[in-house]
């Protein structure tokens, strides 16, 4: 409103106006100047940016510049809106937080009462979402594919393992009577008595490897699979964890992490798949214990009811080293991994949050200090998801 004795111009009138306007529009719209300085900045700019309004009036577009773009990119641009034409196209943007957003854009520009170009006005559709569910649907198909391929040599391999083994076995004392006595002795290059104590751990590390690979396959199926045909089903929290928690406790033994788990009495039940939960909370637990602290290792498993019993907050932290803040909006991508050398294959993170997104809920990294904190959201049984809104991260 106006002070009062102070009439609001035509002018003012309709500039309030046309901000009211394009606060109620979904897609992040600024203007700027003949300069390139921006002068307003919608609600949705805000929103999608990170960038407070108050913030980015009097800054120019190089704020959201992620680096993606080379100059002959900015030349073109410029070269466009300069000649009085609208440009049209894709541009990757960076937040104020660092993470980096993909908008299908426009930059109009206007003219003043002269004809000259005094404005522009920037249009932004974030389809930083679209594009990644495009992505990982193309990717669904090779990696198929490829598990696919893998699996027929590797399940011959792992089937005639045992009977190598075997053969090695019956083999040795007919080996040893005759190749005992002899000192020049060699079998494949190697002396006999090398080779004797060799060959058992050449064929244990072909097993592990094999194992390896199955691992591997089995990731790339889980990764491509969409949502399972079976109907959903009600289930408590109790079951997965539960097998999650004894599918890990070797690791966790073997490494001498602690696990500590703190579960609320009252969670809501659940409705989907338990073992595609399972699934993501061994995932979680995994990635927990190996990242947790080598000296006195530690990780904790939280579980409450949010929203009064609409969702359930599952929580997995440890006392590692956390996570670089320049990865942090990487750790989901697909083959993305901080453990390359350490049995690591980028899946586990990507697949989680698909499986938690199947099932309405979603999986994110949390603030926490001393640490990583990863945060599963899963809504109650008789929750009706696309009424609601889904609750961000609340580490």
């Amino acid at each position: 409103m106006a002070p009062r004795g102070l009439a609001v111009t035509p002018a003012e009138a309709s500039r309030r106006a046309l901000a009211a306007a394009f606060d109620q529009v979904a897609e992040a719209i600024f203007v700027t100047d003949a300069e390139g300085r921006i002068v307003f900045a919608n609600e949705a700019f805000e929103r999608v940016t990170g960038f407070p309004a108050a913030e980015a009036v009097g800054c120019t577009p190089r704020l959201l510049r992620s680096g993606r773009h080379d100059d002959a990119f900015y030349r073109n641009l410029w070269g466009t809106i300069l000649a009085g034409e609208v440009w049209r196209g894709s541009v990757v943007n960076r937040r104020r937080d660092g993470s980096l957003y993909e908008a299908e854009a426009s930059i109009t520009p206007l003219r003043d009462s002269r004809g000259e170009v005094h404005q522009f006005v920037a249009v932004q559709r974030d389809v930083t979402a679209l594009r990644q569910a495009q992505r990982l649907e193309a990717l669904g198909l090779v990696v198929a594919s490829m598990a696919h391929e893998l699996n027929n040599p590797l399940s011959t391999l792992i089937m005639n393992l045992p009977l190598l083994e075997e053969l090695w076995t019956d083999a040795l004392p007919l080996l040893d009577a005759a190749l005992a006595e002899d000192p020049e002795a060699r079998l494949a290059r190697l002396p006999w008595p090398v080779a004797r104590e060799s060959i058992p751990n050449l064929l244990a590390g072909v097993r592990r490897s094999a194992e390896r690979l199955r691992s591997i396959a089995a990731g790339l199926k889980n990764f491509a699979r969409p949502s399972e045909d079976r109907a959903p089903r009600r289930f408590l929290l109790d079951q997965p964890l539960r097998g999650a928690l004894e599918l890990t406790e070797p690791h966790a033994r073997e490494t001498g992490v602690r696990v500590e788990v703190h579960v609320d009495p009252e969670l809501p039940e659940l409705s989907g798949h338990p073992d595609r939960i399972e699934q993501v909370l061994v995932n979680l637990l995994l990635n927990a214990i190996s990242f947790a602290s080598a000296e006195e290792g530690r990780v904790e498993v939280r579980a409450a009811s949010l929203g009064g019993g609409d969702w359930l907050d599952l929580r997995v932290l440890d006392n590692g080293p956390g996570v670089a803040p320049d990865l942090r909006h990487r750790l989901f991508e697909p083959f993305f991994t901080t453990r390359a050398g350490r049995g690591g294959t980028g899946l586990g993170l990507a697949i989680s949050r698909r499986i938690a997104r199947e099932h309405g809920g979603d999986l994110s990294l949390c603030a926490a200090p001393g640490g990583a904190c990863f945060q599963l959201i899963l809504p109650a049984a008789d929750l009706e998801v696309e009424a609601c809104e889904r609750p961000g991260p609340v580490c």
